[in-house]
């Protein structure tokens, strides 16, 4: 294991990658849809630090 900095870590740049991309969803206004919309590019954004 090798320790990183904040700024260097590349688990950190793909989790604020996927903060950013959920953030900037279009929101239907309707609970469900946004929620599993999100769930689907957070779970992705898991998946990416795995690769």
């Amino acid at each position: 294991m090798q320790l990183q900095a904040h700024d260097d870590n590349n688990m950190m740049d793909t989790m604020h990658a996927m903060m950013a991309e959920m953030e900037a969803m279009e929101m239907t206004h309707d609970p469900d849809i946004d929620f599993a919309a999100m769930m689907i590019m957070h779970h992705q954004g898991a998946v990416n630090i795995k690769s």
